[in-house]
């Protein structure tokens, strides 16, 4: 039994840290894809933009955005790596071309633009809505691993409940059932003690 239970919690181990890789790759290949789509196309007409123009703004904010997110997912891939996650290489492999290929983008636009003027641009008009989505999202994951937990134990209960019935059944079944029907059988020292022995079990 201990052998089973050890090689089960070993098993879902290595599944919530596969997942927790997943979840970590998934949001990083989101930050490569949003490099992607502006590294060519409208760096190129960053310089033609007017600071007060509507499409610079949101470049502005959405780089300001995607910088904490990488900030966060560096952050997140130091606290799984000094756990010793099992996709630890992974991870840690992952972080440092996301570091490295953010921080690339980010020069190119800091030779573009003023370095001083896109941090205060983008302290003054950006919003907290990534990091509030974030937030939210690690608060909601809290509370599915919190309900799944608590489905855990009802279930557990439940089970527990369904084999303590099951075995009433049983007794009244073959014991006190035998004893109803066949009373000559129920040694002396037992009989008419039904109240004493089965208490209220119907």
């Amino acid at each position: 039994e201990d052998t089973v239970l050890n090689a089960w919690h070993y098993r879902k181990k290595i599944i919530d840290e596969y997942l927790q890789y997943i979840s970590f790759k998934r949001n990083t290949d989101k930050v490569f894809v949003w490099i992607d789509e502006h590294d060519e196309c409208f760096v190129s007409k960053l310089e033609e933009l007017d600071i007060n123009d509507d499409g610079y703004m949101d470049f502005v904010r959405a780089l300001k955005e995607k910088k904490t997110m990488v900030r966060k997912l560096v952050e997140r891939a130091d606290v799984l790596v000094e756990r010793s996650h099992s996709f630890a290489p992974l991870i840690k492999d992952t972080c440092n071309r996301l570091d490295s290929g953010f921080n690339n983008f980010f020069q190119k636009i800091m030779r573009i633009n003023n370095k001083e003027e896109i941090d205060k641009e983008a302290g003054r008009k950006s919003d907290s809505s990534l990091e509030e989505k974030l937030e939210q999202q690690e608060l909601n994951e809290g509370k599915r691993k919190a309900a799944k937990q608590r489905e855990l134990i009802f279930n557990e209960l439940l089970n527990t409940e369904r084999a303590y019935v099951d075995s009433l059944s049983k007794c009244i079944q073959y014991y006190l059932g035998e004893m109803r029907q066949h009373p000559e059988d129920v040694p002396e020292f037992l009989r008419n003690k039904e109240s004493i022995l089965f208490l209220n079990i119907e």
